[in-house]
């Protein structure tokens, strides 16, 4: 089971994730007010996909398979783009302020 820890920034619009038993993703943000989830994936690389419901986020985080479920429901389903920021880096430091 893919072991995960969720953080909220500040204000509550923006969840992170980080996922620690997956060979796929290593992290997922998800901003509320722009229905985007933001993934960083085991190589590196950071998608955000757009027009992702905030449903199918906490699904996609929730999941048995975070891999899987991602291949299943929302790689090529939703526009997507590669990012050039770091994802881990954000959810490392709001999952340290919310575990103080």
């Amino acid at each position: 089971m893919t072991t995960k820890m969720i953080a909220y920034s500040d204000n509550k619009n923006t969840v992170f994730a980080n996922i620690q038993d997956s060979s796929v993703i290593k992290a997922c943000s998800y901003k509320k007010d722009l229905k985007r989830l933001n993934v960083t994936f085991s190589n590196g690389n950071i998608y955000s996909f757009e027009g992702v419901t905030y449903a199918r986020f906490l699904r996609l985080v929730g999941a048995k398979s975070v891999g899987k479920y991602f291949a299943e429901k929302i790689k090529g389903k939703y526009i997507s783009s590669k990012r050039t920021f770091v994802v881990e880096n954000e959810a490392i430091r709001s999952l340290g302020r919310s575990f103080r």
